[in-house]
């Protein structure tokens, strides 16, 4: 059930709407690591990713119209560009990338940073973290490490490398986000992915990436489920998170999607982590619990 659905439903509290949404997050974008490998095997990953959010802009905006929500106002498209652009053109789009040489169990992996990234950004803004934040930001640290130095980012060269960098632009975009209160959390939400789109598909042309006429079906197929169910739910859940949960409920979802995408990576995707990969898993995960708790 995606926010527009529970903004239609008066009745249901706000933590019913908040656990639907946590529901939605946690399960959806576990599946979105890959179905995005399947779409970037065949497509090219910067073009397949800009149109993935431009059509999910296009029905987020449709929608949203039929509701009667008005246009946005022109002042609130600055930060939903600036946003966008961190959210998706570099963290969703260097996630395609990475995707072309590593497996959607070491990209959850490396994304389940997202939290520590977070924390480590409020304390810039002035937020002094306790002593068991700062434990889990030196155990996430130590994970990224050890995810860095196996052979799974190793091999995969200057991409497996970025990967390492999208958390931190996804954490720095909800941290920016967060401090907006647009009239409509759906529109701004359509607002970001349509800016973020325009960003993917200008950095894939200049990359010289060509959709080709010989792409399977499965590949397309991937791209539909992630314009829907990925972008379409999972984001507007999202959005309706950042702006009426706290940070760590917002953000949890770091510390479920790594362990349920290296489940589905192995069991749907034929993946085989290595035990550093695994290692990584561990502390990484177990960071952002400790984070989680010391945030309560």
């Amino acid at each position: 059930m995606t926010t527009m659905a529970l903004a239609a439903r008066p009745s249901l509290s706000l933590r019913g709407r908040t656990l639907l949404a946590l529901g939605a997050v946690y399960v959806v974008w576990s599946s979105t690591y890959l179905a995005l490998r399947y779409v970037v095997e065949a497509l090219p990953p910067m073009l397949a990713s800009g149109l993935r959010f431009l059509c999910a802009a296009g029905v987020l905006f449709g929608l949203q119209r039929l509701r009667g929500e008005p246009w946005p106002r022109a002042r609130s498209w600055a930060p939903a560009a600036v946003t966008g652009a961190l959210l998706f053109t570099i963290g969703n789009g260097l996630v395609g990338l990475a995707e072309t040489r590593v497996g959607s169990g070491v990209a959850a992996t490396a994304c389940a940073t997202t939290p520590l990234w977070v924390a480590g950004l409020g304390a810039l803004r002035g937020e002094r973290p306790t002593r068991r934040e700062l434990l889990g930001i030196a155990l996430g640290l130590a994970g990224v490490a050890l995810l860095g130095a196996g052979s799974d980012l190793r091999h995969a060269g200057l991409r497996g490398l970025l990967l390492l960098v999208s958390p931190l632009a996804w954490a720095l975009g909800t941290v920016l986000a967060r401090s907006e209160r647009p009239a409509s959390a759906m529109t701004f939400a359509a607002q970001q992915m349509l800016a973020g789109g325009v960003g993917l598909l200008a950095v894939g042309a200049t990359l010289g990436e060509r959709f080709t006429a010989s792409a399977p079906a499965h590949a397309w197929w991937a791209l539909g489920y992630l314009v829907l169910a990925g972008s379409v739910v999972g984001f507007t859940a999202y959005a309706f998170l950042v702006r009426y949960a706290r940070p760590a409920v917002a953000t949890s979802y770091a510390y479920v999607n790594p362990a349920l995408a290296v489940v589905l990576g192995a069991a749907l995707g034929g993946e085989a982590l290595s035990a550093s990969a695994l290692g990584a898993l561990g502390l990484i995960v177990s960071a952002v619990v400790v984070v989680a708790l010391g945030r309560r």
